[in-house]
């Protein structure tokens, strides 16, 4: 690997690799604004309309360990490009499909580029940023998979409008993830996985574990277990937010759409804040705060079927702020459970699966409890997932480094 320094200033690198990293949050998000679209068309249940929302995280659950590895050994420059790659292949080959097979096949290939950008994104962030600002940045990278559900939330209304369905969502997808896989070949070429770690051991003392032993981390796992529970607490919300609103509130489809990308924008507000008490805390108080925040996430899903459909608004609001303080937590913590630099990309690859499996089985999950038992349940069970995750956050033990 090159030991040459990243060009340009590293902010702006990490504001296009920000925009670029969105591509595939806007693939993973862009069926919950046509879900009904989408289930008329097939005739599908909710629960098997959950399947095409989170078909997509399938690839991810098996890849993102390997993904770990290869981050190590081809860099963040590569897998940058194919993940960009990925997305545009399977948004193009699901906008022509003609079966729900095809379309199910185009959400697999889609989420290979997410299982590469999850992993990638951070570890951009730990290379290119100097620790005592990481906690902003890792909370303003994490505005990548709010402002992809905010966006596709936003536009997709338009999007319709213009082209008669559901498939226009499909081609701007591929439309702007080619757009980003462009700026990253010619704008991203110096970066490289290694420079966090030559940062931390110039002498290159330190020699990474393998993954087995990389595995045996009784706090790795914990984290692993609390970003699952965190990811099956609100994707299975976000999978149904608008046909809840039209449904069980009454409010206009589109009118419901446009409020619930609401939650991806004021998630961003949250991410940041986020950072920003994390560089002022210190970690000794991180996982503190992550229990303070999923207990008030879990308060805020169990009142949701409550609130009326004129306070909308409000509900969504707090919900996107506080549940949204949590992705940053979790992979700023990641360094600090890791017992080399080295193994960094790999505890990652190892976290990314339990989020990948969260989301794959939130929205079935959601849709089932909806079909059986109600909204109600469905909330609440998303609120019990919640206090799982807090639960995992309270028993961390080395997360002070």
């Amino acid at each position: 690997m090159s030991e040459t320094k990243n060009p340009g200033n590293p902010w702006i690198m990490l504001l296009l690799v920000l925009l670029a990293s969105i591509a595939p949050p806007l693939a993973m998000f862009k069926v919950a604004p046509v879900m009904e679209m989408i289930q008329n068309e097939y005739a599908i249940t909710a629960a098997q309309g959950g399947l095409v929302s989170t078909l997509f995280s399938l690839v991810p659950i098996i890849l993102s360990i390997p993904v770990g590895i290869l981050v190590s050994k081809y860099g963040n420059y590569r897998l940058g490009l194919a993940a960009l790659l990925f997305v545009i292949a399977g948004s193009g080959l699901g906008a022509v499909s003609g079966s729900l097979s095809i379309l199910l096949v185009s959400r697999i290939v889609e989420g290979i580029g997410m299982a590469l950008i999850c992993t990638i994104g951070p570890a951009i962030v730990n290379e290119i940023i100097p620790a005592k600002q990481r906690g902003k940045a890792m909370g303003i990278f994490m505005w990548y998979i709010s402002l992809g559900q905010a966006f596709i939330s936003t536009l997709a209304p338009a999007i319709i409008g213009l082209t008669g369905g559901w498939r226009g969502i499909w081609w701007f997808t591929s439309g702007y993830s080619l757009i980003f896989l462009i700026l990253w070949f010619t704008c991203l070429r110096g970066l490289r996985s290694s420079e966090s770690v030559s940062a931390s051991d110039p002498a290159g003392e330190q020699k990474g574990n393998s993954i087995f032993d990389v595995m045996k981390n009784r706090d790795l796992w914990l984290l692993t277990l609390c970003i699952f529970a965190f990811m099956i607490s609100i994707q299975g919300i976000l999978a149904f937010y608008p046909t809840f609103f039209t449904q069980a509130k009454g409010l206009e489809s589109m009118k419901a759409v446009r409020l619930t990308g609401m939650h991806g924008y004021i998630g961003c507000v949250g991410a940041v804040v986020s950072g920003f008490i994390m560089d002022k805390t210190g970690a000794g108080k991180w996982k503190w705060m992550g229990v303070i925040v999923m207990i008030s996430s879990a308060v805020l899903y169990a009142l949701l079927p409550v609130f009326p459909a004129t306070m909308a608004i409000i509900i969504i609001l707090l919900v996107g702020f506080t549940v949204n303080m949590m992705p940053p937590l979790v992979y700023a913590i990641i360094p600090n459970v890791c017992g080399s630099p080295h193994d960094i990309a790999m505890a990652m690859g190892i976290v990314n699966t339990g989020m990948n499996l969260g989301t794959f089985v939130s929205a079935i999950l959601f849709g089932a409890m909806i079909d059986k038992f109600g909204w109600s349940a469905a909330f609440l069970f998303s609120a019990v997932m919640a206090a799982v995750c807090a639960l995992c956050m309270l028993l961390l033990k080395n997360s002070r480094k």
